[in-house]
């Protein structure tokens, strides 16, 4: 799981784990495993990079399906 904030100068980028569901427990617990921050122009940089990277992928295996079993907001 990832979420993603920011503000005038930088991105917040929190990457967590999300512990399996136990019996009984109504609630996942997702545990904070890494944060990145970093600039917005950075940050475009990665974003180009990974558009890249992903279209070079699908050329060479195939389109990648989205999952849509999951939320896509946490609120």
């Amino acid at each position: 799981m990832m979420t993603v904030n920011h503000r005038k100068e930088e991105f917040i980028l929190d990457f967590f784990f999300m512990q399996p569901m136990v019996q009984g427990q109504t609630d996942g617990v997702a545990n904070l495993r890494s944060r990145v921050i970093v600039t917005p122009e950075h940050l475009k940089r990665i974003a180009n990079a990974l558009s890249e990277n992903i279209r070079k992928y699908e050329e060479k295996f195939g389109a990648i399906r989205e999952s849509d079993d999951f939320p896509r907001a946490l609120h």
